[in-house]
C-alpha cells in the first residue's frame, strides 16, 4: 500500500511533458503486448491445430492397414506397417495393441524418445475401450489415441506419440521475433512521443512561467504568447487565460481607484448600520411596551368583565331556577340565551387572557399525579349528551398506558374539550368520533407525522429515548383544506369565514391548546381532506408529564 501511495505520488509530481510521453508510452505498449500476444496465440493454435489433424490422419490409416494384421495376430506384418512410419521425422514412436490391450506390436524412434521413455512398458488401462478416439499432450508429446474396428467390434489400438521438439524450436524462434518487433516499435513509439508531445505540453508549460511569473512580480500585464492561435482546446485555455489577466488586471486598476474612497464609504456605512441598530433597538422596547400594556390591559379588562358577566351568569341562573317565581316559556328561551351568551363570552375572555400569558411566559403548569384513563372519560361526558342527540357513534380505545402520569389536569382537559367539541360539532348527523390512545417511542413519531409539521414537531421533540403518550381525535366531519391546515393552529384562524359563519367559534381553541401542548413539551399535528373529516394528533413525554 505504502509503496502505491509513493508511486502515486511520483506520478502526480511528474511534469506534463512526461506525463504526455508516459501516457503515449504506456498505450502504445499495452496495444503492442496486446497485438503480439495474440499473435503468438493464433500461430500457436494452428500449428497444434495442424499437428492434431495430422496427427490424427496418420493414427486413422496405420490403424485401417493394421487391422488385418491384428485379426490373424500377424506381429511381424503390424510390425512392418508401422515402420513405415520412418518417414515421419517427428514421430517418436507408435503402439499397436490386441483385444485384450495388451501391446502386439510398436515403432520406436531413439533419437526422439526421451531417455526416460525408451524401456517404458506401454500397457492400456483396464477401462481402455471406454476411451475417447481423441489427440491430447502428454508431457513433451503429442498423444494420439485410436481404437480399431472390424464388423463394429473392437479388436485393438493404436497409440502414436509426436515429439514436441520441432514445435517448441518454432515457438522460441516465434517469441524472438516478437520480442525484437516489440522492443524495436517501443523505441520508435518513444522517439515519436517525444516529438508530439511538444504539440500538448509546450504552450501548458508557457502558461504556468505565466503564472508564475504574475504571482511573483504582481505584474497583470504579462501574457501568453505561445499557442494564442490555435483554434484547439490549448488555443482556447491560452485566449482565456489571457483573458483573464487582462480581466484581473482592469479590476485591479478599478480597485485601486476606489481605495482612496473606501475609508468614507466604511465610515458612511458604520453610521448607517449605528442609525438602523438604534432604530431597532427602540421598536423592540416600543414592542415590548406595547406587550406589556396589552397583557396589562387583557387583565384589567378579564377583570372589570368578569365582574359583570358574573352577575349576569349568576342572576340568569337563579331566574331559570324560579327563586322569585314563575316564568313563561317565552321568557325562559330568552334568560337561556342570555345565559348562554354570557357563558360564551367569559369562555373566550378567558381564553384570550391564557392566550396572553403564554406570549410574555407567565403561564405556568400546576402538575400533579393524574390518571390520565379517567381523564380521557370525564372529558368525554361533555360530549356525550349533544353526541347522542345528533346520532353521531363515539369509540374509546385506550391501549396500555402508565396507570398515573404528572400533568397539568385542567389544561389538560381543555385540550381534550377544544379536540373533542370541535370533533362534534364538525361532524354530521350520523357521524364518527374515534379516540385512540397508547404509548409510542421517537421513532413512530419519526415515522408518522406529516412533513409540513415536521420542523415545528422536532424543535420540540428531540430526545430519541423518550417514551411518549398519544392521543389521537377522528371524525368523520367537513375537513380542512390543504392550505388552511397549518394556519388552524394560530390565534383566531378558522379555515374560512365560513366556517365560523356555519359552525360559530372564535379561532382560539386550537391556537391554545398547541400552547398548552408545547407547555408539557409535546407536540400537535393534523392530517385532513375535505368532506373526509379530520385527525388531530398530540404525543407528549411519559417522564415530563
Amino acid at each position: 500500500m505504502k509503496r502505491r501511495y509513493q508511486f502515486g505520488e511520483i506520478l502526480k509530481n511528474l511534469s506534463i511533458r512526461d506525463k504526455i510521453t508516459l501516457i503515449i508510452m504506456v498505450t502504445s505498449t499495452v496495444v503492442l503486448l496486446t497485438a503480439t500476444v495474440a499473435f503468438v496465440l493464433n500461430d500457436l493454435y494452428k500449428v497444434k491445430r495442424n499437428i492434431s489433424e495430422n496427427l490424427k490422419s496418420i493414427a486413422k490409416i496405420i490403424a485401417n492397414n493394421c487391422t488385418a494384421a491384428i485379426e490373424f495376430r500377424d506381429s511381424q506384418t503390424a510390425k512392418e506397417i508401422l515402420s513405415s512410419l520412418e518417414n515421419e521425422h517427428t514421430i517418436a514412436s507408435a503402439t499397436l495393441y490386441n483385444n485384450r490391450g495388451i501391446k502386439f506390436a510398436e515403432y520406436r524412434n531413439s533419437d526422439l524418445l526421451k531417455e526416460a521413455d525408451r524401456d517404458e512398458d506401454e500397457g492400456l488401462p483396464i477401462n481402455w475401450k471406454g476411451l475417447w478416439d481423441e489427440v491430447k499432450i502428454e508431457g513433451d508429446y503429442f498423444v494420439a489415441f485410436q481404437k480399431i474396428y472390424l464388423d463394429g467390434k473392437i479388436i485393438g489400438a493404436l497409440k502414436v506419440r509426436y515429439d514436441l521438439s520441432e514445435m517448441k524450436k518454432r515457438i522460441g524462434g516465434y517469441l524472438f521475433i516478437a520480442l525484437v518487433v516489440f522492443f524495436a516499435s517501443i523505441i520508435i513509439a518513444y522517439l515519436i512521443a517525444t516529438r508530439i508531445q511538444g504539440v500538448i505540453s509546450t504552450p501548458i508549460i508557457r502558461t504556468t512561467q505565466t503564472i508564475r511569473s504574475i504571482t511573483e512580480s504582481g505584474d497583470y500585464s504579462l501574457r501568453v504568447k505561445t499557442g494564442i492561435d490555435r483554434v484547439d482546446e490549448i488555443g482556447v485555455l491560452v485566449r482565456s487565460f489571457n483573458d483573464m489577466v487582462s480581466q484581473i488586471q482592469a479590476r485591479d486598476r478599478e480597485l485601486e481607484e476606489h481605495r482612496e474612497h473606501l475609508e468614507e464609504l466604511v465610515k458612511q456605512r458604520t453610521r448607517e448600520l449605528e442609525s438602523a441598530s438604534q432604530r431597532a433597538l427602540q421598536m423592540a422596547r416600543q414592542a415590548k411596551a406595547a406587550s406589556l400594556a396589552k397583557t396589562t390591559f387583557l387583565a384589567n379588562m378579564s377583570h372589570e368583565l368578569r365582574t359583570p358577566l358574573n352577575a349576569i351568569i349568576g342572576f340568569s341562573e337563579v331566574l331559570l331556577d324560579k327563586h322569585y317565581g314563575e316564568i313563561n316559556r317565552i321568557q325562559e328561551e330568552y334568560i337561556n340565551d342570555i345565559l348562554h351568551s354570557a357563558r360564551h363570552l367569559l369562555s373566550l375572555i378567558d381564553d384570550i387572557l391564557d392566550l396572553s400569558k403564554i406570549e410574555v411566559g407567565k403561564m405556568e403548569l400546576h402538575k400533579d399525579y393524574v390518571n390520565f384513563r379517567e381523564l380521557i372519560e370525564r372529558s368525554l361526558i361533555m360530549i356525550k349528551q349533544k353526541a347522542a342527540k345528533h346520532g353521531i357513534k363515539i369509540t374509546t380505545i385506550i391501549e396500555e398506558i402508565p396507570e398515573v402520569v404528572m400533568l397539568d389536569e385542567r389544561k389538560m382537559k381543555q385540550v381534550l374539550f377544544n379536540l373533542l367539541t370541535n370533533a362534534a360539532k364538525f361532524t354530521p348527523d350520523g357521524g364518527n368520533i374515534d379516540i385512540h390512545v397508547r404509548i409510542v417511542d421517537f421513532q413512530w413519531i419519526k415515522d408518522n407525522v406529516p412533513s409540513r409539521f415536521k420542523e415545528d414537531v422536532f424543535k420540540v421533540i428531540n430526545r430519541p429515548e423518550e417514551q411518549y403518550i398519544k392521543v389521537t381525535v377522528r371524525d368523520t366531519g367537513v375537513g380542512i383544506a390543504p392550505e388552511a391546515i397549518k394556519k388552524i393552529f394560530e390565534p383566531f384562524q378558522q379555515e374560512d369565514s365560513s366556517t365560523s359563519r356555519r359552525f360559530g367559534g372564535t379561532g382560539l381553541g386550537l391556537a391554545l391548546s398547541a400552547e398548552i401542548i408545547r407547555l408539557h413539551k409535546g407536540a400537535i399535528w393534523v392530517v385532513s381532506e375535505p368532506d373526509r373529516g379530520s385527525e388531530f394528533t398530540f404525543v407528549v413525554p411519559v417522564e415530563e408529564i
